[in-house]
């Protein structure tokens, strides 16, 4: 397949990306591309990058459960794969995640909807939570990233970190809460509806509003 191939969607700034397999990504050759092509090229094969890693994710969660040991497996995965024993075990431990704390953001890596870095952020973010909590956070208040302020050619580029979001025993949250990433909430505090909580509150406390504030203790 050559440049020609590339489909584009007509009278409209939206970029289509082509069902294309890996060898029709192969055979393209890039000096030939124009801009529009180039974008929509980098981005398709970003989303096979995100489809492969969760199938390769889903392949390891796999071979953990057929061991049913993960010292073993870690040791397996790190010499067939020739490599370090250190991301071996990251990656079982986050394919573990995925399929038991996680599934939503499995799923969206597995459409080709979520980059492969992003997820290990996200990873991280959920870290501290308990598994329910992990899943209210994935579901409601999904652990955003934290980009630069100051730094305006970092943020030019994209860059993000991620923060823990902690949240404690018997913590309710009302509908449309958000939870910005980095944010610790004591337990068995309630969170009003429609709040945004960029710092950390306190145990037994109802707070409300944008930004959250204590409204009173409980």
């Amino acid at each position: 397949m050559n440049a020609s191939a590339i489909k584009h969607v007509s009278e409209t700034d939206e970029l289509l990306i082509p069902d294309w397999d890996i060898n029709d990504l192969l055979d393209i050759p890039a000096c030939s591309l124009n801009e529009r092509e180039a974008l929509e090229m980098v981005r398709s094969i970003g989303q096979v990058q995100s489809m492969l890693e969760a199938a390769r994710l889903q392949a390891v969660q796999r071979l953990a459960r057929l061991r049913s040991d993960d010292g073993w497996s870690v040791d397996l995965l790190a010499t067939a794969c020739k490599i370090s024993l250190g991301r071996a075990g990251e990656d079982v431990v986050l394919a573990h995640t995925l399929s038991t704390r996680l599934p939503r953001t499995m799923t969206a890596l597995a459409a080709g909807e979520l980059d492969v870095t992003r997820v290990r952020q996200i990873d991280r973010a959920t870290t501290p939570l308990s598994d329910e909590h992990a899943l209210a956070v994935e579901e409601r208040v999904f652990p955003a990233a934290l980009h630069p302020m100051t730094d305006h050619e970092a943020r030019r580029q994209r860059w993000e970190t991620a923060a823990p979001i902690t949240i404690g025993d018997n913590v309710w949250l009302g509908g449309g809460v958000i939870v910005c990433a980095g944010v610790t909430i004591g337990a068995n505090t309630v969170v009003g509806a429609g709040s945004v909580v960029t710092r950390d509150l306190p145990e037994r406390v109802f707070a409300a509003g944008n930004p959250c504030r204590v409204i009173r203790p409980l």
